[in-house]
């Protein structure tokens, strides 16, 4: 049965990098993400109108590389839990959690019984071989459970979020963050740092990972030495414009200092 490193990376107190992909539906982009160095990939469904039929096709591709795919659904919906762990990811992320009581019904809808009330379904030949106990407390081991801080409710129920089982990662959605705040995009004002050390310090004292997404290697990284551990760069939209955009700007120079006199 397939085992998850991401998993295995953040509960042992590690770090771990991946990527978002919100537009992009080709399957290949999974093994694309692979080869560049990422180790998990998160699929949006919240922004992106990414449908179930498609997901099943890239999920089925993320699998068969080298990488953990993680699905961010569209609302904390128990149906909609169960189907993208249906169809291959090893971890769901709701958005906009914002209590303990909701951080619960993620962990339910994400486990299977004992530790929630997940239905039982099988789409995988590569996870199950007869033996349903085991199998149960494999995939419950194995799944990732990721809770998304943007509210100021949410910084202010984070000890209760952090504290519920199941939980692994509190992932910080900075803008809808600092618009809750007041101060959109206003990533270094007191208030969003008071926040989000906030955030870290509640994932740290419940033994769980602080996660964060950005376009900036250098802001990440500035993210990091705050108690980040779970670290996800960029997304294939502003990944493909940024690239053409420098690639493009490269060639226009070249051939511009090549002109003849």
């Amino acid at each position: 049965m397939r085992a998850n490193p991401v998993a295995a990376t953040l509960r042992s107190g590690r770090s771990s990098f991946g990527t978002f992909v919100m537009e992009f539906r080709s399957p290949a982009l999974a093994r694309i993400a692979a080869t560049a160095g990422a180790e998990f990939i998160v699929f949006d469904q919240e922004h992106s109108g990414l449908g179930i039929d498609e997901l099943r096709g890239i999920l089925g591709a993320a699998r068969a590389a080298s990488i953990v795919p993680l699905v961010r659904i569209g609302a904390l919906d128990h149906h909609a839990i169960g189907a993208a762990l249906d169809l291959g990811a090893l971890g769901v992320m709701a958005p906009m959690v914002a209590n303990a009581d909701q951080a619960r019904a993620l962990v339910e809808a994400s486990k299977y019984p004992p530790s929630g009330n997940r239905g039982f379904g099988i789409l995988h030949d590569d996870e199950h071989d007869g033996n349903v106990s085991g199998y149960l407390r494999h995939m419950n081991h194995e799944t990732l459970v990721i809770a998304q801080i943007e509210t100021v409710e949410g910084v202010s129920n984070a000890e209760s979020i952090a504290a519920v089982e199941g939980i692994d990662v509190l992932w910080i959605g900075q803008y809808d963050l600092s618009i809750s705040l007041g101060e959109p995009g206003k990533f270094e004002n007191p208030p969003f740092v008071e926040a989000v050390k906030e955030v870290v310090r509640c994932a740290e004292a419940h033994g769980k990972a602080a996660a964060v997404a950005g376009d900036d290697a250098e802001w990440l990284a500035s993210m990091a030495t705050m108690g980040f551990r779970c670290l996800c760069f960029g997304h294939d939209l502003t990944l493909y414009r940024s690239a053409l955009r420098a690639g493009l700007e490269e060639l226009r120079g070249t051939l511009a200092s090549e002109v003849p006199v």
